[in-house]
C-alpha cells in the first residue's frame, strides 16, 4: 500500500497535523518537529509527522533526532 510521498513540504504537515504552515516550520525551529531545510524550503519525514501526531494526540512532547 503506498502511503504517498517520503518527504511532505510545510503545508502537507501542517494539513496532516491540522495547524498552519508556519506553525509546522516553527515546530522544526524549536526541534519539536524534525526537519531538512533545502534552500527555502523546509522538507518533513512522512514517519516524523505521523510521530509527531501520535505523540500529540496522547499529549506527549519530542524532541528532534539527531541524525
Amino acid at each position: 500500500m503506498d502511503q504517498g510521498p517520503i518527504f511532505l513540504t510545510s503545508r502537507d504537515a501542517a494539513y496532516l497535523l491540522d495547524c498552519t504552515p508556519d506553525d509546522v516550520i516553527n515546530l522544526a525551529k524549536k526541534g519539536q518537529l524534525p526537519a531538512v531545510k533545502h534552500g527555502r524550503f523546509w522538507k518533513f519525514y512522512r514517519s516524523d509527522v505521523m510521530v509527531y501526531k501520535r505523540l500529540k494526540e496522547k499529549g506527549e512532547k519530542r524532541t528532534a533526532r539527531i541524525a
